[in-house]
């Protein structure tokens, strides 16, 4: 995220961002109980946290990806690319809403939660996985 950017957000939502300030430095003091985390990539654009978006989930791999997701904590990562390669800094959503399509596509609208660096991609079923976050 660009520097202005960030310094905008900072005066416009003061409070929101202490609160997410705080709640990320917790999540890093706390970390996984069972060692770091892989979490399932859609590799499209850049998410900030509190920003809602809607996406049209048409790919098998990303309907797999959602209907995993839906199954379990309603979170997946989300991450734009730098030129060929996923940028090195990914943003967690999770899934506020979802209504799936008589041919299998969902519509859903998701919320950033908090952003992460990873060390490495690895694929599951044809979907990218940030590995160790």
């Amino acid at each position: 995220m660009s520097k202005i950017l960030e310094q905008v957000i900072e005066r416009l939502y003061p409070e929101e961002v202490s609160k997410i300030a705080a709640e990320e430095a917790a999540a890093r003091l706390e970390g996984p109980a069972d060692g770091p985390r892989d979490i399932p990539l859609f590799v499209m654009s850049a998410v900030l946290p509190c920003e809602i978006m809607a996406l049209n989930i048409f790919e098998p791999r990303y309907r797999l990806l959602v209907r995993r997701a839906m199954e379990g904590r309603r979170r997946f990562g989300m991450v734009g690319l730098n030129g060929e390669s996923p940028q090195p800094i990914m943003t967690e959503v999770e899934v506020e809403r979802c209504v799936t399509q008589p041919d299998g596509r969902y519509h859903i609208q998701v919320r950033g939660l908090q952003r992460y660096t990873y060390e490495s991609i690895g694929y599951q079923d044809d979907y990218a996985v940030a590995k160790n976050v």
